[in-house]
């Protein structure tokens, strides 16, 4: 069995309480903090496309939330509700790109999450690029046709559908193949572990944050 480490539960753990913490307190610093360490934090990871996403996702339902509440007259309210789209925003990108799924179920399922969920939802992210090789292929077939297939239209997801449904065997026979038995416990070839460093990384930067929050302003 071999130890591999991964930070994807401290890292979970710290944007759950992120998020509950900017839900609960109106601090305007602390939304533009929380913005300001997760760019740092996709800058680190080269993850691009989610700083861009950060900046545009929330623009449309920010400004609305920032004109709908200085209409009342409260613009330090409004600041606030602003700030904290993005802050919402961020954490969301953050765990998207952050956050690997895959590490994710595996540890749980070492922790006692369902062989079933975790498993099925594994298939699933595996698949995801052969889908979308097969979505692609069906919209080339249609355009042979003479149809076009947006993403819209209620053909593209029927198709999408049925080839799902033909997979679902050969998935069902290859996880067998493997050894897969929802009655046996599982032994795991890699042992996924949390380092103490990223535990302390997260503890550290959560007890900084409420200990900024008890000075008295």
């Amino acid at each position: 069995m071999k130890k591999e480490e991964t930070n994807v539960l401290a890292l979970l753990l710290l944007l759950i309480v992120l998020t509950l913490e900017i839900s609960f307190v109106r601090l305007t610093w602390l939304n533009c903090a929380i913005v300001a360490g997760t760019l740092i934090y996709l800058t680190y990871i080269r993850k691009w496309w989610g700083i861009f996403w950060v900046f545009l996702l929330p623009l449309l339902p920010a400004l609305a939330n920032f004109w709908a509440i200085q209409l009342h007259g409260d613009k330090s309210q409004a600041i606030v509700l602003f700030t904290r789209s993005f802050a919402l925003a961020a954490l969301g990108m953050t765990f998207l790109y952050g956050v690997n799924l895959n590490q994710l179920l595996r540890y749980g399922h070492q922790k006692g999450l369902s062989s079933h969920f975790t498993y099925g939802l594994l298939v699933v992210l595996n698949a995801i690029p052969v889908i979308q090789k097969e979505i692609q292929a069906v919209r080339e077939a249609s355009l042979l046709r003479g149809k076009t297939l947006h993403f819209w239209s209620p053909i593209f997801y029927i198709k999408a559908i049925f080839i799902a449904f033909n997979w679902r065997d050969s998935y069902v026979e290859a996880m067998y193949a493997h050894g897969f038995d929802e009655t046996i416990k599982r032994s795991y070839y890699r042992h996924l572990e949390t380092p103490k460093s990223a535990n302390l990384v997260c503890f550290l930067i959560f007890l900084l944050i409420n200990l900024t929050l008890l000075i008295p302003r």
